[in-house]
């Protein structure tokens, strides 16, 4: 099973009226914490895309988040996919079934206890990937 996936860090998530997302406080590659660590982060959020191109469509994904100094937090996430409501995308060469699984996670009041890299890996059957990290960095004026 061919898996990638990716990450989009960010402060918000807001649903429209139309159904689309509007991303605020978009990190990219790294979040730099103003104040004394440990801090509380009022909220954090991520978007997680999973990108599967051939089947077996896997009935759980087990994802694992890795906060800066090993504290780690985990969920699964129950995909709910009926094979046959799959499409096939035309390849060059052949025909490719592929989807997405797209997960939407806001942690509140996560606390940075120190700098490093915020982890976030996924788990199907016996395949484990990185899905995406962002580096934690404090702001030289304020590190203690």
């Amino acid at each position: 099973m061919s898996i990638h996936g990716y990450v989009l860090f960010c402060d918000d998530i807001r649903q429209e009226v139309s159904r689309k997302h509007t991303y605020v406080g978009v990190y990219t590659g790294a979040m730099t914490v103003q104040r004394e660590l440990p801090y509380t982060l009022p909220q954090l959020c991520m978007v997680i895309d999973l990108v599967f191109e051939r089947e077996p469509v896997p009935d759980k994904i087990h994802m694992t988040f890795t906060f800066p100094g090993g504290e780690e937090t985990s969920g699964v996430v129950d995909v709910g996919l009926d094979p046959k409501d799959l499409k096939t995308i035309e390849g060059d060469s052949d025909k490719v079934k592929q989807f997405t699984v797209s997960q939407q996670i806001v942690f509140e009041g996560a606390v940075i206890s120190q700098e490093g890299q915020l982890k976030v890996t996924a788990q199907i059957e016996d395949n484990v990937i990185e899905v995406g990290k962002l580096e934690v960095r404090v702001d030289k004026m304020h590190k203690t």
